[in-house]
Order: structure tokens, then C-alpha cells, then sequence
């Protein structure tokens, strides 16, 4: 048997399945958008475009360079399917980036250690609103 659920609460939950549904049709139309405006302004190097009620901005957004090429095979295993010279042009010696963490954090490594991390430059796309007291 159902529980009877009161009159208030309906109303809000059908609210909120209202909101959810515009929110989803507004995000959709976001996406759309963006996919038209991030490419004219890389094609035109428009760093921001002001209107009335707000700007798009792009930021250029320092990140980590990180990689999951070099853990998919173990060397062990490789060894049991290939001769050991094939095996050894597949080996790069690279950083353990969680080691040097650790390091930083126990103080063996200065933290100056941070100055040498390698960073991929790459574009934000972010929405300023306006100021004025005409928006919205």
C-alpha cells in the first residue's frame, strides 16, 4: 500500500522534476553554444568577448602533465613474449611524481622541487557575469 504523501511536497517534487528538466534542455543548449563560440574566438585569438551582461573569457590554465603510457605492462610479463632486447627499447626511465611528493612532504626534497614540474598550457573557457546594474 502506498503512503499517502502530502500536498506540499508533491508540488515541490514536481517542481524540482520541472527544474531538473530545463536545467538539463539549458545545459544541453550551453554545450551547443560553446561549440560555436570557443572555436571563432581561437580561430580569431579573442581572448574575451564582452556584451551587456557579461563576457566570455578565455584563460590559459596551467596543468600537470600526466600519462598512463608508461603502467600498462610489466616488465616481467613483457619478458615472457619477447627477447629481452625488444623488451629493453621499451623501457624509458621517467619520474615518479608520487615519490617526489612524498619526498616534498618529508622534507628530503626541497620544495623548490616544484619550479621543474613539467605544466601543458591549455585554454579555459569561462563565463564572467557583468556588473552593471542593466543585466539580468
Amino acid at each position: 500500500m502506498a503512503k499517502a504523501i502530502r500536498k506540499d511536497i508533491m508540488e515541490d517534487v514536481k517542481e524540482y522534476l520541472l527544474l531538473d528538466q530545463q536545467v538539463k534542455a539549458g545545459e544541453k543548449r550551453l554545450r551547443e553554444l560553446r561549440k560555436r563560440i570557443e572555436p571563432y574566438m581561437g580561430e580569431r585569438e579573442l581572448n574575451n568577448i564582452v556584451t551587456e551582461v557579461g563576457s566570455i573569457v578565455i584563460v590559459p590554465q596551467p596543468r600537470a602533465i600526466m600519462s598512463a603510457r608508461f603502467t600498462t605492462y610489466e616488465i616481467d610479463d613483457l619478458l615472457k613474449v619477447a627477447s629481452p632486447d625488444a623488451v629493453s627499447m621499451c623501457i624509458v626511465e621517467k619520474v615518479d611524481r608520487e615519490a617526489v611528493d612524498y619526498l616534498v612532504s618529508t622534507k628530503v626534497i626541497p620544495k623548490d622541487v616544484e619550479n621543474y614540474k613539467q605544466m601543458l598550457i591549455s585554454p579555459c573557457f569561462s563565463v564572467k557575469p557583468s556588473f552593471s546594474e542593466k543585466a539580468i
